[in-house]
């Protein structure tokens, strides 16, 4: 069975100024590649601490992956600490030097002898090629084990994962079998309750195993094993569960599933936002293509806002407020009709930490969705801080849209 192991180089991710994105995402390949990871760690700025660290991890894996470090300033010490693992001096190496010309010619840039620096690697090694950066990477072995060092650029890391890493371990001969995962998005369902409704296909040590991976408001299903036919019917099995509830099977987020949905049937949409702020319109406009489809968004925060861009009624704001079902009805109704669009869908509500009135506490949102078939109002009672309000009631409000649009 292959084995690997994952280390995080620099300061900033011990000092906690930046996120370590690039280990988790190295997990679920490297797991997915057929080899799961036994070890992750994270070291500073440090050549011996950066050569301790991967002898430890070549002792026990059969792959290591190395990133961050490989820029061109001071600091950047991975290539060094590499080889002091490896017992070696760092060279020159003429195919590294043409990479980063060719990269430099390319942006019509001259590279400077900094630049340059990135093109020493460890004696032995090999440079793998960086189409996406500066940094070329670093392919070499160490007791046995393939060691790969990457930029810790996320986006270079994971353009260099799939071209230069991933070819070489389909070829190894501790790779096991293709492991087959399947993630499904699940809405409006809490962890507890999805535990509960599907215990028997969570217990510990089964296979296919099933995890779960809540987000702020929504839940991640994944299915893995190297049984594809087992996975195939854990997976009509969550479905029949939760029904409805599973808003994708490929593990796309909910955002993407309504555009495509828009896109598909051709209809048009206009939003209304006032506690969201603009949050549903810039998930839905992430989406290539979507402009096709979506026709306005609004940001109606005020009153003033909501009469003069929506046409919501004095009366409505002076006798309901504007967090009120009525008001929502308004707005949706509102922007629906000012934006010549098939379906208007809105939100109000109270995000806190201020602004709760008797009957109406901190968590109180109404989504709103009008279309020729007439106007639905849903009355949601949302926990949470300020954030995961907003948050939750925006995937409120695309849930309903998506509900909306099922053929």
């Amino acid at each position: 069975m292959g084995r690997s192991c994952v280390i995080s180089v620099g300061d900033e991710l011990l000092a906690g100024r930046m996120t370590d994105t690039n280990a988790s995402w190295l997990s679920s390949t490297l797991r997915g590649a057929g080899f799961p990871v036994v070890r992750r760690e994270t070291v500073g700025d440090d050549a011996e601490q950066i050569a301790v660290a991967l002898r430890a991890a070549a002792a026990e894996a059969d792959v290591v992956v190395l990133t961050g470090g490989l820029g061109p300033t001071p600091d950047d010490l991975t290539r060094h600490g590499v080889a002091r693992a490896m017992e070696v001096d760092c060279v020159r190496s003429d195919e590294a030097v043409s990479q980063i010309q060719e990269l430099f010619e390319r942006s019509g840039r001259k590279a400077t002898a900094a630049n340059m620096v990135q093109a020493d690697i460890p004696c032995g090694c090999r440079p793998l090629h960086n189409r996406w950066g500066t940094a070329p990477g670093i392919h070499g072995a160490l007791k046995g084990a393939q060691v790969f060092v990457l930029p810790g650029v996320p986006r270079e890391m994971k353009h260099m994962t799939e071209a230069c890493v991933l070819p070489v371990l389909a070829e190894h001969p501790e790779k096991e079998g293709a492991l087959v995962r399947r993630s499904l998005t699940v809405v409006g369902v809490s962890e507890s309750v999805a535990g509960e409704r599907i215990a028997q296909l969570m217990r510990r040590g089964r296979d296919p195993s099933v995890g779960s991976y809540p987000g702020v408001a929504h839940l991640v299903l994944v299915v893995e094993s190297r049984d594809a036919e087992a996975v195939e019917e854990d997976v009509r099995a969550i479905k029949a569960a939760f029904g409805d509830a599973v808003i994708c099977d490929q593990g796309a987020p909910l955002h993407e599933v309504v555009a495509r949905a828009l896109m598909a049937q051709d209809v048009t949409l206009a939003v209304a936002e006032s506690l969201t702020g603009g949050r549903i319109s810039d998930l839905l406009i992430s989406v290539p293509g979507v402009s096709a489809v979506f026709q306005a968004g609004l940001v109606t925060y005020s009153d003033a806002s909501k009469q003069a861009l929506l046409g919501v009624r004095g009366e409505t704001l002076a006798e309901h407020g504007a967090v009120s079902e009525v008001c929502a009805r308004e707005m949706a109704e509102g922007v629906r009709g000012r934006a010549g669009a098939q379906v208007g869908l809105a939100t109000t509500g109270i995000a806190g930490p201020t602004g709760a009135v008797p009957g109406k506490p901190i968590g109180t949102v109404f989504v709103a969705l009008s279309s020729d078939s007439g106007t639905e109002v849903r009355r949601l009672s949302l926990l949470g801080d300020r954030t995961q309000i907003r948050e939750r009631a925006a995937v409120a409000a695309l849930d309903m849209l998506r509900r909306h649009l099922r053929p």
